[in-house]
């Protein structure tokens, strides 16, 4: 595929997925959609797309690292990764006393997928089909951060300045998981950092809204 529609796709996702979070919320409600929005940006662009590019093998190639991260030269990459998890903690102690538990568990196997098929786009990808610094870790960070906007369209009430705030968090997460994935020329530990990170978070608002299906609602 052609390079320049490579760095096309988190553009075209960003717009396209801009305008189905939020007609579906104002059409279906809030619930259907993030959790159509989801299913949509999960499978069809975090996993048919980069394997359409990648093909098979060499998208579980980006699982593979043949270096150790654990040793005294890799510190700054090790903090990189622990970073988001130990961030998480706070929210995870702030959930217990504010959800029950099963939550937890209905937003373990959401979270796990959403964590690993977020990096095989935004890093694996394009550690994998791009040559510069810009282009492998800062370029797919930004956008990463940006993308993160429109899960939140779906709340038809809410400033867009607190929405951009909300995004802007993100961008130092996106930055650190592309710097690692792109020294180890692989995703195999951000795609665990980013995993238990969400899982910490009780995987909100998925988990919250896959539990409102069956009419028990936060």
């Amino acid at each position: 595929m052609n390079n320049k529609t490579i760095l096309a796709i988190p553009v075209f996702l960003i717009l396209i997925m801009s305008f189905i979070f939020r007609y579906v919320s104002v059409k279906y409600g809030v619930t259907v959609a993030i959790l159509l929005g989801f299913l949509i940006y999960q499978i069809i662009w975090c996993m048919v797309i980069p394997l359409s590019i990648l093909q098979k093998q060499a998208l579980f190639s980006i699982f593979i690292q043949k270096e150790k991260l654990f040793t005294y030269k890799n510190t700054l990459y090790i903090v990189l990764l622990l970073l988001p998890i130990v961030g998480a903690i706070p929210l995870f102690i702030l959930n217990i006393s504010k959800y029950p538990f099963y939550l937890f568990f209905i937003g373990l196997p959401l979270t796990i997928a959403n964590g690993i098929s977020e990096e095989i786009l935004w890093r694996g990808l394009f550690i994998k089909t791009q040559k510069n610094f810009f282009l492998k870790v800062v370029y797919p960070a930004i956008l990463f951060s940006i993308w993160h906007i429109c899960p939140q369209l779906v709340y038809i009430d809410k400033p867009f300045s607190e929405i951009v705030l909300f995004s802007a968090v993100t961008l130092p997460l996106g930055f650190a998981y592309s710097l690692v994935a792109a020294e180890f020329d692989s995703i195999r530990y951000t795609s665990l950092s980013h995993a238990i990170s969400g899982i910490l978070a009780f995987g909100i608002p998925l988990s919250t809204s896959f539990a409102s299906l069956f009419g028990i609602n936060y």
